[in-house]
Parts: C-alpha cells; sequence; structure tokens
C-alpha cells in the first residue's frame, strides 16, 4: 500500500467527518457543507451520522493525538467558512505530508502492509511541508481576533502576542509566536511583526512552563488585567490560576513555576500580578491559539 493510500483510505475521510462536524456547529447546513468541501450533501449526511468521538478515536488509533486533530480541523474549517480554500488545500496537504514525513503513521502503515521493511524512510525524503501548522493557526488566531470590534479593550497598554507550541514540545523554539508584539492603535489592533517558530521569548517561555506540568495546553494569548474580566472568568467556571506580585523580572518564572506545582487542576487562565516594572497581565490558555483567543473574548462582555 502506498503512502497516498493510508491518507485517501485511512486520514482523509476521518478528517472530512470531523471538519462536517465543525462547521455544523458553525451554523452551517448540509448543502452549504457540501459546496464549501466540494462533496455531494448525500455524503455530508452520512460523515455527520457518526460522531465526532468515532472519528477522533480512528485516527487515534492511527498514531496521531487527538488534541493535534482537533486543532487542524478548527483551523481548516475556519478557512473554509471564512471562503479561504487555496489556505484550506494548502493547509490540510501540508498536514497529511507533515503526518507522513514524521512518522506518525509508520506503525499502522506496517500493520496493514508488512511489505513495509522496518528501515523504511522513504516518506522522510519524499514528503515536503509547504506550511507550518502552528504557524497557520497563530495568523488564523489573529484573523479572530482583529474580526472582534472590541477587542482592542483586552489589549494590554504593553502589548500582547500570541504563542503555539506543536503537540509533542515544550521548547521555546519549537514555539510561534509574532515577531513584535501585538499592540492597539486606536480602536484597531494591529501586529508589529509575523508569526514564526521562536518569533516570542517571554510568553513563550510561559507557555513552555505551563506545558510541562498541563500537557493539553498548546497555547497562551496575553490579555489587559482587570478584576472584572477575572470575576467573568470565574463566574462562568474558569479555572483561573494567581501569580505574583514579583520583586523583580527574574522572579516571574520562578513564580510561575511554585504557582503551577501547587495545583493539580489544568488552568484556563494565569492572572499575573505584575511587580515591579512589570505590568499585570491575563494570560489565556487553550489547546489551540483559534481557541485561546476565543475563550478571552468573555471579558469583552458588557463592555
Amino acid at each position: 500500500m502506498l503512502p497516498h493510500e493510508i491518507v485517501s483510505k485511512y486520514l482523509a475521510p476521518n478528517f472530512r467527518g470531523l471538519i462536517a462536524h465543525n462547521l455544523v456547529e458553525r451554523g452551517l447546513g448540509q448543502f452549504k457543507i457540501a459546496k464549501l468541501m466540494g462533496l455531494s450533501q448525500p455524503m455530508i449526511n452520512k460523515l455527520l451520522n457518526k460522531p465526532t468521538e468515532y472519528y477522533l478515536g480512528q485516527l487515534e488509533s492511527l498514531g496521531l493525538s487527538k488534541d493535534d486533530v482537533k486543532r487542524i480541523v478548527e483551523l481548516a474549517a475556519f478557512n473554509l467558512y471564512e471562503g479561504k480554500r487555496f489556505e484550506y488545500l494548502t493547509q490540510i496537504s501540508s498536514y497529511f505530508n507533515l503526518i507522513l514525513k514524521e512518522g506518525r503513521v509508520c506503525n499502522f502503515h506496517r500493520s496493514v502492509s508488512p511489505e513495509v521493511p522496518p528501515d523504511c524512510d522513504l516518506c522522510q525524503k519524499l514528503f515536503q511541508v509547504v506550511s507550518d501548522p502552528i504557524v497557520e493557526e497563530i495568523k488564523a488566531s489573529f484573523q479572530i481576533l482583529i474580526s472582534e470590534k472590541d477587542a482592542f479593550k483586552i489589549i494590554p497598554e504593553v502589548g500582547s502576542n500570541i504563542v503555539a507550541s506543536p503537540y509533542n514540545s515544550i521548547s521555546t523554539e519549537d514555539i510561534a509566536g509574532f515577531s513584535g508584539k501585538i499592540v492597539k492603535v486606536g480602536e484597531k489592533i494591529i501586529a508589529l511583526g509575523e508569526p514564526v517558530k521562536g518569533g516570542s521569548k517571554h510568553t513563550a517561555n510561559v507557555l513552555s512552563i505551563v506545558k510541562r506540568k498541563f500537557p493539553h495546553i498548546n497555547s497562551a494569548f496575553v490579555i489587559k488585567f482587570s478584576e472584572e474580566c477575572l470575576n467573568t472568568m470565574k463566574k462562568i467556571g474558569y479555572n483561573v490560576i494567581t501569580v505574583g506580585p514579583h520583586k523583580d523580572l527574574s522572579m516571574q518564572m520562578r513564580d510561575l513555576e511554585s504557582a503551577l506545582e501547587s495545583t493539580s487542576m489544568q488552568p484556563d487562565a494565569i492572572a499575573d500580578l505584575g511587580g515591579l516594572g512589570i505590568e499585570p497581565v491575563i494570560y489565556v490558555l487553550s489547546f489551540s491559539a483559534t481557541e485561546a483567543v476565543k475563550k478571552a473574548f468573555v471579558c469583552l462582555q458588557g463592555k
């Protein structure tokens, strides 16, 4: 069996099912989804007859991480919903190439094709990754951010950033973020730079520390500190950890590590009280950058 057949027979159908479900959650009907995905309406109906957990289970059995799959599906559905079909095709194709190139489905491939030799490295040589799915995820999250007309109200005076990591790494070199700050200019939000791997230092360090303790957290979004925001988060059930105030900048990460050591419940946000020369901020955490931004929008309620 060719590597391409693994994609067409096992990967693509399950991803289609998850993307179809995601588009339904966004309020689209089956005919619209069929048009966006280039499928027939009966096929969409067939895909929706099986629950999302079925598709996630199938992909997990192939060797994929559920969290990673959810992130890719969220981004794919976002691109289709926004009418960005070329970006959708590029992203999904690149992700399938990445799966093959990194050998994530090698064991499954050998289980269905015993003729594949143990030392096979064909996919590593054959497939190229056109776009980085983590970088594309951050780009999509920024589009979600600037599409919210009141979002400038949650951008800190010191500036913000959105960072995201691969599901299987805590290295700051693998964490993507904007190379410059995200700032507000009047009622507009602009990014002073592009999202790249290693683009953020401080926020990437925060995410790396959090991810060591809670590996399902893959993204962090920095927003303005306010008691009103924290109260709203707690009211709707977010688990918020408070750190600081810090004696100085060198203690900030140590204080964060200490706060995380004392909790066993995965946080939704970290309220950093700042310190001398350090502006208080809130780090909103989630399994993906797009979800982190959407979670932060709860702080716009009533504004």
